[in-house]
C-alpha cells in the first residue's frame, strides 16, 4: 500500500517527513516533489513503508492530525494517479 499525504506545510522537508513516518516503521520509498527554483515542496508526498500494517497505523493516527501548523490529509493510493482519502 502507498500512502498519499496532502496538505503538507511549505516549510516541511523530506527529512521532516521521514522523521514523522519512521515512528511507525521502516520506510521503503518516499516521493517528495519540490520546486526546482524555490526548493519548496508542492504540499503533497507519497510514502511506501516496508510493512502494510505500519502504513495502516500511520494513516489511522496521522490523518486529520495537526503537524507543523497544518491538518494532514492521508489517503491510500489505489492506482497510479488515483487515491482514496479517509477523512476523519
Amino acid at each position: 500500500m502507498t500512502l498519499f499525504i496532502n496538505n503538507l506545510p511549505q516549510q516541511v522537508t523530506e527529512a521532516d517527513l521521514i522523521e514523522l513516518f519512521e515512528e511507525y516503521g521502516a520506510i521503503a520509498h518516499i516521493f517528495f516533489p519540490t520546486d526546482g527554483k524555490t526548493n519548496r515542496n508542492f504540499g503533497f508526498a507519497t510514502v511506501d513503508m516496508m510493512m502494510n500494517a505500519s502504513e495502516k497505523v500511520a494513516m489511522s493516527e496521522l490523518n486529520g492530525s495537526k503537524w507543523m501548523g497544518s491538518q494532514l490529509q492521508i489517503g491510500e493510493v489505489i492506482a497510479q494517479g488515483h487515491f482514496q482519502m479517509h477523512y476523519s
